[in-house]
């Protein structure tokens, strides 16, 4: 009896514990419109709008979060807003949320949406749904896709399937088109253990736990995700309680098989979208961070090499390379110098690119 008092206690500490967290380390967004929309296997996903002006850009631009983040990944508020940058540069933004994310479905108990869906779920239903809508939605004929990490990677994969006419151009952010071993390799592979017991990495609890004390950890430990130079604490702080989303066991084993086989391949190890890469067409800005200690720069540069001739273009940001600092993977979107190096050089990239709203 005592145990069962003790653990209901530290349940109860947790939850109290999260709970005011989340609320001392809300960040709140107001996009103008949030629209819903379903895939084919009837997952809601959602959609945060930020309206083109009239007389901006005609073709309107998807912002799409990477492995473990939600909309706040691309949309932090404020002056660490992705999102809201590009609308001031007079783009029609709309930041999406893959299943199990944000605002979209979340598996519950009981519910026919559970944790069993894995990358080619997002590729094939989720990525086709969200551009089909704002495609619909806004009239648009073409559309354009910025994705970090992961989010880039969607747009390797469904650029080499029926919706890439719909996709006039793609920007990618710290996505590998080949996984390396890296020192986070060993890391990684200690939660893939944990990942094959449970239907998802909780990543949404852990991360409210460890906001209020996540910058006191070792700075080699949180080098592995960011340039902590280059990140603000409060920032960093109020990004791991907001921004952790949780993550399935299918998408978070198929990103282990990458890492094993190094290629990227569908589930039923088929296809290789790595080697699919060579015959997508579809103009591309590759940028990668020169101290990301997840996704080195070469494994983006690949990317490059892979696409065949045409509109394509590869930036490593890095002391080397002219840029202030050596970003990181999450500093390359949040960084405290990214509105000014990094960013500008999307929404430049993006303008030369689209046509003006008639």
């Amino acid at each position: 009896m005592t145990v069962v008092l003790v653990v209901c206690a530290v349940l109860f500490l947790l939850i109290a514990h999260n709970f005011i967290v989340a609320r001392l380390f809300h960040v709140e967004l107001e996009p103008d419109e949030v629209h819903y929309v379903l895939t084919e296997d009837r997952w809601r996903l959602a959609i945060s709008r930020y309206r083109g002006a009239p007389g901006g850009r005609a073709e309107p631009v998807i912002l799409c979060h990477g492995l473990g983040a939600n909309r706040y990944n691309m949309d932090f508020g404020g002056e660490y807003s992705l999102a809201k940058y590009l609308h001031g540069r007079g783009f029609d933004v709309w930041v999406a949320e893959l299943r199990g994310t944000g605002l979209s479905s979340h598996p519950r108990l009981f519910s026919r949406q559970q944790y069993g869906f894995n990358f080619d779920d997002l590729a094939w239903r989720d990525a086709p749904a969200i551009v089909a809508a704002v495609r619909e939605k806004t009239g648009a004929a073409r559309v354009f896709w910025v994705g970090h990490s992961m989010g880039g990677i969607l747009a390797y994969v469904f650029l080499q399937g029926p919706l890439a006419d719909s996709v006039k151009g793609v920007v990618a952010i710290s996505s590998p088109g080949r996984f390396v071993r890296t020192t986070v390799y060993a890391l990684f592979r200690q939660w893939v253990r944990i990942a094959s017991l449970w239907t998802a990495i909780h990543l949404e609890a852990i991360g409210r736990f460890a906001a209020p004390y996540i910058t006191f950890l070792p700075e080699f430990v949180l080098r592995t995700s960011i340039n902590v130079s280059n990140m603000e604490p409060a920032v960093v702080r109020r990004a791991c309680a907001n921004l952790a989303a949780n993550i399935s066991r299918g998408v978070f084993l198929q990103f282990s098989d990458w890492m094993e086989r190094g290629d990227i391949f569908d589930q039923s190890l088929r296809r290789n979208y790595t080697e699919g890469l060579r015959g997508v067409k579809t103009p591309m800005y590759l940028l990668a961070g020169g101290g990301d200690a997840l996704v080195p720069p070469d494994s983006v540069e690949l990317v490059y090499r892979l696409l065949p001739e045409g509109d394509k273009t590869f930036r490593r940001f890095s002391v080397a390379d002219g840029a202030r600092v050596d970003y990181g993977h999450g500093d390359i979107i949040l960084g405290v110098t990214a509105r000014e190096e990094v960013w500008p050089t999307i929404a430049e990239w993006l303008e030369e690119r689209s046509d003006q709203r008639s």
